[in-house]
């Protein structure tokens, strides 16, 4: 029975990505609150934090920052508890986002610098970059001019050996 609600959570959270993409944000919410439901039924603490974050990724896509932030920070936790580093890198990430959306600069690189450790442990080269890069942004956005041209020179061998690799297959 168990086995029947992760799997019904698992495709209620994909049928919200693929809503996600199609930009239709309420009918990703009805998904994302019956899957929630379904996590309070069998206490599926890495569900729960699957639909939080995409709950907060919607509320990002909709310009509601402060709900975005409140399911992001819960899944956060959660995935700091579960100790999923994978997942944990993306929320990290769109929390960044968030506050450089909001124009909370610091808080945006203090949350990249964040998951930039957690992404090379997790040697996923091409998130390393981007997220090296936004950095950069945020940096230049804060008025350090000369950190943002740090970052961005430190992507470059990223990107060449990306190239390198791509070049081969």
């Amino acid at each position: 029975r168990t086995n029947n609600f992760i799997a019904k959570i698992n495709v209620l959270n994909n049928l919200a990505i693929v809503e996600i993409a199609r930009t239709n944000y309420e009918k990703a919410l009805q998904y994302l609150h019956e899957a929630q439901d379904a996590n309070q039924l069998i206490l599926y603490q890495r569900g729960n934090a699957l639909t939080l974050g995409n709950i907060g990724t919607v509320y990002y896509f909709l310009g509601e920052f402060s709900n975005s932030l409140e399911y992001l920070k819960q899944a956060m936790l959660l995935l700091r508890h579960i100790h999923d580093k994978g997942f944990l890198s993306k929320i990290l990430v769109v929390i960044g986002k968030v506050f450089q959306s909001t124009g909370q600069i610091s808080e945006g690189i203090a949350f990249f610098n964040e998951v930039l450790p957690v992404i090379q442990e997790l040697k996923y080269t091409s998130s390393e970059i981007t997220i090296i890069q936004w950095m950069g942004l945020l940096y230049g956005d804060d008025g350090d001019s000369q950190r943002a041209l740090q970052l961005f020179e430190q992507a470059i061998p990223g990107l060449e050996k990306i190239n390198d690799l791509n070049q081969r297959a």
